[in-house]
C-alpha cells in the first residue's frame, strides 16, 4: 500500500504535488467540468517581510494553511505547492462576491490567531481563481490557476479570475522539509521529567505521574501510551480527563494488523502533530475515528522504538480546542518521548524476564515454579475458599510427535490450552485461582 505520510507535507498536513494528481482524479471524474468547480492558487510573498531561514522557523505557513481549512470545506483538496503557496480545489462555483467574502474571512482568521505577521500576510497575498472546464489533471489546473495568480500579482490586486494571459508556470516551487529543531525545546522541563523518571522507585507508578505532568504542561486533558504485545497493541498507561463519564474498553486494544500498518505513518516523522482532528484522517481513518471517540479536537503522537523497530506510540489529546502546535511544543514533546521511551524499554525487559521465569514458552501457561507459588498463596492460612487440583495427561503423545512431527504436536498442545482457557470461570480468571500447566516429552 502506498505510504500516506510520504504524500503529506509534515508542516501543513496538505498533500504534496507528487500526490495531487491521484487525489484530483476523484474530483474530475465526478463531472467537475463546465465551470462547476473552482481551482485557486494562493501565495503569500514572504520575501517581502522575512528571510527563507526565518520562514523555516516560523509558524506562518502552518497558520496560513490552518486558516484555509477553516474558510473552505473539509472535502476540498488542499496542496502545498511552494514555501508559502497553496493550491485549493473548491467543490462548487465561486464568483467574485464569494471570493471577496472568503478572503475577508481568511484575513479575519489570521487576526483571530494573533499571527505575528498577520498584517504583512494580508498586504502581500495574491490569489489566482480559475473555474474548471475540460482539464484532465492537477498540473493543467495548476497552470491555469497560476496564470490568474500572475495577473493578480502584476496588476497589484488581491485576486484575479479566469485570465488567458500566457504567463509561465512558476509552480510548484521547491520548499524545505520541516524538521524538529531540538534547540527550541524547553530543556528545563525535559530535565525535570528526566530527574523524576529515574528518581522514582517504582516505574509502574512513576510513568502515570509523568504523563499527568505532561498533560498539565501542555494544557491538554488526555494522554495514553500504547505498546505492541503478542496478540495486540494495548494501552498500558493513560491519564483520562476527569469529566469523561463513559469508558470505552475497546479503545484499550488495537488489532495487530492495524497497529503494524500504522507504523508507516511514522516512517518520515517522529512526531505527528495534528492541529485539528481532520488532519488525522490523512494518515489513518481507523485510528482517527478512535481518537474522535476519545473526544480529540487536536493531538500529537510520538513513536516508541526498540532496536529501531516500532513498538507503539504515545498520544496526547486536547479535548477542548483545535490548536496550532508550535515548534517549541513539538520539540519539547519530541524530547519527552525519548525520555519516556528509555523507561518503557526497561519496563519491557522486566516484563519479558518475568514471563520467561513464570510461563511455558510454547503454550504461555504457567510453568511448574509459578504454579507452585500460586498454589501456596491460595492455600495459605486464613484463606477460607476451597480449591480443586486437576491433572491431565495425553496418552501416547510421543506417537503424535514421532508420526506427525514436533511442530504438529506443539500445535495440539497450544490448542488444548486455548480450549481449557475458554472454560475457565470469569471469577477464576480474574482472581487467578488456577491456570493450566502442561509438560510433555
Amino acid at each position: 500500500m502506498e505510504n500516506k505520510q510520504k504524500r503529506m507535507d509534515a508542516l501543513t498536513k496538505f498533500y504534496l504535488p507528487c500526490a495531487a494528481d491521484t487525489q484530483m482524479d476523484r474530483y474530475l471524474k465526478n463531472g467537475a467540468g463546465d465551470g462547476v468547480d473552482t481551482a485557486l492558487l494562493i501565495e503569500i510573498d514572504y520575501k517581502q517581510f522575512m528571510s527563507e531561514e526565518e520562514l523555516d522557523n516560523s509558524m506562518m505557513v502552518a497558520e496560513a494553511a490552518y486558516s484555509l481549512t477553516k474558510i473552505f470545506d473539509k472535502t476540498d483538496l488542499f496542496v502545498r505547492v511552494g514555501p508559502a503557496a497553496f493550491f485549493v480545489y473548491a467543490v462548487g462555483y465561486l464568483n467574485e462576491e464569494d471570493m471577496e467574502r472568503k478572503l475577508k474571512q481568511l484575513i479575519k482568521q489570521y487576526h483571530q490567531l494573533n499571527c505575528e505577521h498577520a498584517e504583512h500576510m494580508q498586504k502581500h497575498m495574491h490569489v489566482g481563481v480559475y473555474h474548471v472546464q475540460k482539464e484532465t489533471g492537477f498540473m493543467e489546473l495548476l497552470h491555469k490557476a497560476s496564470t490568474c495568480y500572475e495577473e493578480a500579482l502584476h496588476t497589484h490586486v488581491l485576486f484575479c479570475m479566469d485570465t488567458d494571459q500566457p504567463y509561465p508556470l512558476n509552480f510548484p516551487k521547491p520548499f524545505a522539509t520541516s524538521k524538529i529543531n531540538t534547540k527550541l525545546a524547553d530543556m528545563e522541563f525535559a530535565a525535570e521529567i528526566m530527574y523524576e523518571m529515574y528518581d522514582g522507585k517504582d516505574m509502574i507508578e512513576t510513568i502515570p505521574l509523568i504523563l499527568r505532568k505532561i498533560c498539565a504542561y501542555f494544557h491538554t486533558q488526555y494522554i495514553y501510551e500504547i505498546e505492541r504485545e503478542d496478540d495486540a497493541y494495548k494501552v498500558l498507561y493513560e491519564c483520562r480527563p476527569e469529566s469523561m463519564l463513559v469508558e470505552n474498553e475497546n479503545l484499550n486494544t488495537l488489532p495487530l494488523f492495524v497497529g503494524d500498518n500504522y507504523q508507516n505513518c511514522f516512517m518520515y516523522e517522529d512526531i505527528l502533530a495534528c492541529n485539528q482532528l481532520s488532519d488525522m484522517f490523512h494518515y489513518d481513518s481507523f485510528v482517527a475515528l478512535r481518537e474522535k471517540i476519545r473526544g480529540a479536537r487536536s493531538l500529537m503522537q510520538g513513536k516508541l522504538q526498540e532496536n529501531r523497530a516500532f513498538i507503539g506510540y504515545i498520544c496526547m489529546i486536547d479535548c477542548e480546542k483545535e490548536r496550532i502546535w508550535t515548534s517549541q511544543e513539538i520539540a519539547t514533546f519530541f524530547l519527552l518521548i525519548k525520555i519516556i521511551n528509555t523507561a518503557i524499554l526497561q519496563m519491557r525487559m522486566l516484563r519479558q524476564h518475568h514471563q520467561k521465569s513464570s510461563q511455558d514458552t510454547l503454550t504461555k501457561a504457567w510453568n511448574l515454579k509459578k504454579f507452585y507459588q500460586k498454589a501456596v498463596e491460595n492455600m495459605s492460612v486464613g484463606n477460607q475458599k476451597k480449591y480443586a487440583l486437576i491433572t491431565m495427561d495425553i496418552k501416547n503423545f510421543k506417537y503424535i510427535n514421532s508420526e506427525y512431527g514436533y511442530a504438529y504436536g506443539d500445535r495440539i498442545l497450544v490448542a488444548i490450552v486455548e480450549i481449557l482457557n475458554l472454560y475457565m470461570e470469569d471469577e477464576e480468571a480474574s482472581q487467578e485461582l488456577m491456570r493450566i500447566s502442561l509438560f510433555y516429552c
